[in-house]
């Protein structure tokens, strides 16, 4: 940014770095004036770099967060909220976890009863699956009864049979 002197002591009172430059002669003017662009450059150059390092920090971060919730997961439910960073969820055993919850999480979808994707070591909170899979889980997780049943006899009568195909080399 360029300062027009005479403009800005028209206008106001210069600005005290300015006002001790107005009192030297223009080579020192110059002089101080050259050492704050370096000085300013510099910063540039380091905020620069410092954006690289982030930016590789960030893929770095993202590369993890996909390998954490790479499958195989365990689905669970989720119970209630602890605090910001941790959970009570419900798993499909019938145990209940003390877990933590991923910072990418979108909190407002932690409702109760939500099904939620866990690490399967961890069980760290890594993902909250959408209301349709809600419903597929849970057909899934319920086992129909067969309408078969075996009496004794005929449980005799199949063992009988696979011994004699064993000696006959069936």
């Amino acid at each position: 940014m360029v300062y027009d002197l005479k403009r800005l002591s028209e206008s106001s009172p210069p600005p005290p770095i300015l006002q001790s430059i107005e009192e030297e002669d223009p080579y020192a003017k110059l002089k101080s004036l050259q050492r704050q662009l370096e000085f300013i450059e510099i910063q540039e150059e380091y905020v620069k770099d410092e954006q690289k390092n982030l930016k590789r920090e960030l893929l770095r971060a993202q590369e993890e967060v996909k390998r954490i919730q790479s499958v195989p997961l365990v689905i669970g439910q989720f119970m209630e909220m602890v605090d910001t960073n941790n959970g009570i969820v419900g798993s499909t055993t019938g145990s209940n976890y003390y877990v933590r919850i991923l910072s990418t999480i979108n909190r407002e979808l932690l409702k109760p009863s939500a099904s939620v994707a866990l690490h399967r070591h961890s069980n760290a909170l890594v993902d909250v699956l959408p209301p349709e899979a809600d419903s597929s889980i849970s057909l899934l997780s319920q086992s129909e009864k067969p309408d078969v049943t075996y009496n004794v006899s005929s449980i005799l009568q199949l063992n009988f049979f696979s011994r004699v195909f064993r000696l006959w080399g069936c």
